[in-house]
């Protein structure tokens, strides 16, 4: 039987992940090639459909970047890097087409949009050998049409005459080596008035606004034991809307609402470089603690992942999030089983995207809200681009992605919180901090950072850093100050090191660098 309603009430919602890292390394003699791809985009595509009108909201944004490296002998080196930006936005009406088998027991749903929406393309090609580098840029477009067509389970809903469809479905696999994809979808429809889950968060510390709110961890200087406590709390809040009690319609409440962590990030320790050893042994990034998610009664802990009312009807829901690490990121959502036996999952302020952790661009582990304060809001997480006054010497960056710069370092148990607009310099002072000369050497780092406008951070210690066998040690495994490193999505760029200061083994008239000048890699003394 076709259901001829003209008027279709509740959602749908399609998210179409993709992801890949791989990369390639081979020496043959004296010729040497390198490759690395990374990839990432989200398509979602959000059906509302009430007494107003159906309508799509579709987003889609694409990332791929690809690194080639050649040299072959006394030639000169081959390098080009790729990348291929794409984004779509828009909204647009439609219709729901719905139908029920009663006697097979069978049900479809097939939103249908009016129209495609348009979707536009970056392509960048940069090539650096022995002639000046040069840059290509090609732009192009596509068009996206999001019908969408699902068998659907279904219900009688609660008054004579009344249906509601309902369901989801998740797949995912492998496209090609190294490049993975997941595909969600859910709905729930009725022909009548229906009920929404929504979700939403304040911090959980001080109730201000999730926009503003970032992932943290507890400092550490390395001594000890670890913390076990969290940095950050995140109040999560589930509600039907609207609510049944104050509907005129006859709605169904929920005889549960469930949260669930999706996805957590397991970054190694808590920050960049802390803790040194065992950075494996620290808490997940992000879960429910079953200590914060059974202080009241209408809490059930489940796990790590999973947060639950208890047996009843409800309307509302909370739960505590817990956060690890400064670099935390992740995504969150809440489902409600209703009376009538069916499921909701949460849509986030309208939206059917996923609640991200912290509130962040699809493509991006940082928060919106540190992006916007720091000037890089438009900026990738691998972006290193910083330029010293005057343009230094012609090269950018200071061997830190933006994602490690907003994940931060520690020194002797203090936050680092790099400047991502200036290039950073990680300096420590090894004369004892009751000598003479520490305070000098302070003093001279300070100057150092006045007259190269670098940004100098000076209070590091020897906890803080892998300290070489000797102070002369070149070792290149030894002094790196970023070694907590996420490699996805190729958000570590370099091991970056820190420079020693260190009391000469012999009275000295002059300082010298040892090694340099050079790189902080091979210039491990001053």
């Amino acid at each position: 039987m076709q259901l001829d309603d003209d008027i279709w009430y509740g959602s749908l919602t399609y998210v179409h992940e993709e992801w890949g890292d791989s990369s390639s390394n081979t020496t043959i003699g004296c010729a040497t090639e390198r490759s690395t791809d990374t990839r990432k985009g989200i398509t979602t595509i959000d059906v509302t459909s009430n007494e107003t009108g159906t309508t799509f909201n579709i987003k889609r944004t694409y990332s791929l970047r690809s690194d080639e490296y050649s040299k072959f002998c006394n030639e000169c080196a081959y390098t080009t890097v790729y990348t291929s930006k794409t984004f779509a936005s828009g909204s647009i009406g439609g219709i729901i087409n719905a139908d029920i088998d009663f006697e097979g027991d069978y049900a479809f749903v097939n939103p249908q949009p009016d129209d495609f929406i348009s979707e536009s393309s970056v392509n960048t090609t940069k090539t650096e050998s022995c002639a000046p580098p040069t840059e290509t840029i090609v732009r192009s477009s596509g068009e996206i049409y999001a019908e969408i067509w699902e068998s659907s389970n279904w219900t009688t809903g609660p008054t004579p005459g009344s249906y509601i469809l309902y369901g989801s479905r998740t797949d995912g696999g492998e496209l090609g080596e190294g490049h993975y994809y997941q595909e969600t979808v859910t709905w729930r429809f009725s022909n009548r008035p229906t009920v929404e889950l929504v979700i939403d968060a304040v911090d959980g510390t001080n109730g201000n606004p999730f926009d503003t709110w970032r992932p943290k961890a507890v400092l550490w200087n390395g001594i000890g034991t670890e913390p076990t406590e969290p940095g950050a709390l995140l109040e999560l809040e589930a509600h039907l809307d609207p609510t049944p009690t104050s509907s005129s319609h006859p709605l169904p409440k929920a005889t549960k609402i469930t949260f669930k962590l999706l996805r957590s990030s397991t970054v190694p320790g808590t920050a960049m470089n802390s803790p040194l050893t065992d950075p494996q042994n620290s808490p997940r990034d992000l879960q429910f603690e079953a200590t914060r998610n059974t202080l009241s009664a209408d809490r059930v802990f489940v796990d790590m992942d999973t947060v639950s009312t208890p047996p009843g009807l409800h309307e509302f829901a909370t739960a505590t999030l817990s956060t690890f690490d400064w670099g935390a990121y992740g995504e969150v959502t809440a489902e409600a089983l209703l009376e009538d036996g069916s499921t909701l999952v949460a849509r986030f302020r309208g939206s059917g995207e996923p609640m991200r952790i912290p509130m962040r661009h699809p493509l991006s582990y940082i928060a919106d809200s540190w992006k916007a304060s720091n000037g890089k809001l438009d900026s990738d997480d691998i972006e290193d681009d910083e330029v010293l006054p005057g343009g230094g010497d012609g090269h950018t960056g200071d061997g830190l992605s933006l994602y490690e710069e907003y994940r931060g370092f520690v020194a002797s148990g203090t936050r680092v919180d790099p400047d991502p607009m200036l290039v950073d310099f990680h300096l420590f002072n090894g004369f004892p901090t009751d000598s003479a000369s520490y305070p000098t050497v302070s003093e001279g780092a300070s100057l150092f950072e006045g007259i190269t406008g670098m940004k100098v951070h000076k209070n590091y210690s020897s906890e803080d850093f892998e300290f070489p066998d000797t102070p002369l040690d070149p070792d290149p495994t030894k002094r790196i100050i970023n070694f907590n490193a996420l490699t996805e999505g190729h958000r570590h760029l370099v091991d970056q090191h820190l420079i020693m200061v260190m009391r000469a083994s012999s009275a000295t008239e002059d300082s010298n660098a040892i090694n340099g000048p050079s790189s902080p890699l091979s210039h491990p003394l001053i």
